[in-house]
Parts: structure tokens; sequence; C-alpha cells
């Protein structure tokens, strides 16, 4: 073998033929667009995990301060045209009311009027806490303080149990209204806005003050 073929020969086991390169190309391109669909798939999967992450996040705070708020409604005595000696609860199917305390560091504390209802901010539908100074002349609504507790919400079930009168048996009821005692529980189911399935499975609150009225 003479110089010139011995130098051919080492250029072709040292590099790479030109159908080789070709064959090389062909086949990142193949694989390139399965790569390109395998990270988009996985950043669709941790955005969608992320976001289930969120909503859980907020429903976790939104059942904390329901269950503090009604666990706490006290039995505030008020004369109406309908009940006298009646509590201050209205309770209904879509929305509740009911005095209750705010701890010192929100509004100054103190009895506050409380109220918990699907609502309509801006065009989006909510699951709304509103309160205020209980004593607070009626009309002005200068200080009433909002917190919107979920999204994407298209209604709320509330549900009630407890005897009505001292004759009847404890059951669930869609409404507690000019009752002289609060309610043993309230029920919450928050629906979607395709109005089908539940937002979170049913929060069930005890009312700490109704087993001290009986």
């Amino acid at each position: 073998m003479n110089r010139g073929t011995a130098e051919v020969t080492n250029c072709r086991q040292s590099g790479f033929t030109l159908v080789e390169v070709l064959v090389s190309i062909a086949i990142m391109m193949l694989i390139a667009p399965l790569a390109i669909e395998g990270v988009r798939t996985g950043l669709e999967t941790w955005n969608r995990l992320e976001a289930r992450a969120d909503v859980m996040d907020r429903a976790r705070t939104a059942q904390r301060v329901i269950r503090k708020q009604i666990s706490e409604a006290l039995p505030v005595k008020v004369d109406t045209a309908a009940a006298e000696g009646a509590v201050f609860f209205h309770g209904r199917r879509a929305d509740v009311e009911f005095v209750a305390n705010l701890p010192g560091h929100v509004s100054g504390g103190g009895l506050f009027h409380n109220r918990i209802q699907s609502a309509v901010v801006g065009n989006e539908k909510v699951l709304l806490l509103s309160f205020w100074p209980f004593n607070r002349v009626d009309g002005d609504e200068s200080d009433i303080q909002r917190i919107v507790l979920g999204k994407g919400v298209e209604s709320v079930e509330i549900g009630y149990f407890g005897a009505m009168s001292l004759r009847t048996r404890a059951d669930w009821h869609d409404h507690w209204d000019n009752q002289v005692y609060l309610p043993q529980r309230v029920r919450f189911r928050v629906l979607r806005e395709d109005n089908r399935y539940p937002i979170w499975s049913e929060l069930i609150v005890p009312v700490y003050a109704s087993s001290q009225q009986r």
C-alpha cells in the first residue's frame, strides 16, 4: 500500500462518510419532534398539577375560614316581628348570615355581621364572605369588607341540622330563620360553574354555642 492510499484509509477510519452523516441527520429529524412533544407534554402535565395544587390550597384556606367563622357563631338575641327572642341567624339554601367575633387585628375585632354566599365579582362567580360591625347603622355600607373564598363557583348549597322546636327531632333543613336556637351543624356544598360537581367534598361544621343553649 502506497502512502496516498494509507492517508485516504486513515481519513475514512477517523471520520464519517457522507452517507453516515445524512443517515444521522435523518434520524435526528425523526427523533426531534418526539422529543419536543415529550417536553411539551411534560410541561402541560406539570402546569396541570401546579394548577390543581393551587386550587386545592385555596379550597383548604376557604374551608378553614368558613369552619372558624361558622363554628364561632354566637346566639345574639334580637326581637323581630316574626319571633321574640330569636337568635340572629338567617340560614337559607344559598346564603347564611350570622354573628361572630373577629380577632383584634381584623378591623379592631368585636362582634361582626357575617354573610357567606355565592356572588358575582367583576365578571366572575365566586364564593364570598362579607362582614361588617354588627351594630352599624342600616344603609351604611362604607365599612363592609369582602373576602373571595373561591372562584369558578356556580352556586352554594347550605343545609342546617338541628331541632326547630323542643317537640321535634333534630334533622337537616334547607333554612334556619327566626329560631330561638342556633343550628347544631351547618353543611356546605359548593358547586362548579357547570353546576354538576362539587369544588370540594361536603364541609360540615359544628356550631359550638348551640350545645350551650339547651
